[in-house]
């Protein structure tokens, strides 16, 4: 930096020196006020040329952010437990649900929830967003038990979620199409270009039999 700084000052003196050779026959007083112009100038190319490099680091900043940088992604599909993916009256559902960092650098205090749930009632355009609020009570509930963390790429928080023992009539409601398993995620993270919150909100279609798998099971992202 203090190398341009010294050339386009240099440059603009030596211009400015060129100048005053013809004023050397002038009345001295032209001279002093010539040279006061010049050091003004010269100040003032040099907060211009100052200002430039700054903005130029800037954007290599802003760039290297941009090329660099980490963000949790909710983990996609939702595994099911061995030995809890059968829907049958007094079995328990079980899935990993979690969020990992999917880019190439760390992500800092960043924390995630979530969560698994069944619809109550008949299925309807109001329902995703009933869901969704009460994942939101839920969720407020761990809060402060969360602690934040930072993850490097490929690295994330993953936990086992439970549906708790299901009714006869939940398992057929489940069957049939009328009620609906939900997932739930929420992360939020910092990263270089401040801090990040992603929701996500997941309905699982009908399913093919009482049998889960999670290969087969098809997920649908829920209606803002």
């Amino acid at each position: 930096m203090a190398v341009d700084i010294f050339i386009a000052v240099g440059g603009f003196l030596i211009q400015c020196g060129l100048a005053l050779l013809g004023l050397k026959l002038t009345h001295w007083k032209h001279k002093f006020l010539f040279s006061v112009l010049v050091i003004f100038g010269a100040a003032l190319m040099a907060i211009a040329v100052k200002r430039s490099l700054d903005s130029q680091k800037r954007i290599e900043t802003l760039l290297g952010a941009i090329g660099s940088r980490g963000f949790m992604e909710f983990n996609m599909p939702p595994k099911l437990l061995p030995g809890f993916s059968t829907i049958a009256t007094d079995r328990v559902i079980a899935m990993e649900l979690g969020h990992t960092n999917r880019g190439n650098a760390d992500v800092r205090s960043a924390f995630s929830f979530s969560g698994l749930m069944v619809s109550e009632g008949i299925y309807s355009a109001g329902t995703d967003r009933f869901m969704r609020f009460k994942f939101g009570e839920e969720m407020a509930l761990r809060a402060n038990k969360t602690v934040r963390g930072q993850y490097g790429p490929g690295r994330g928080v993953v936990g086992t979620r439970y549906i708790p023992p299901l009714t006869s009539k939940q398992v057929d409601a489940i069957l049939n199409g009328d009620i609906r398993i939900f997932a739930f995620g929420w992360t939020t993270w910092v990263e270089a270009t401040g801090e990040q919150v992603i929701e996500t909100c997941l309905w699982l279609q009908r399913p093919q039999s009482a049998q889960l798998i999670t290969e087969r099971m098809r997920w649908n992202r829920c209606a803002e």
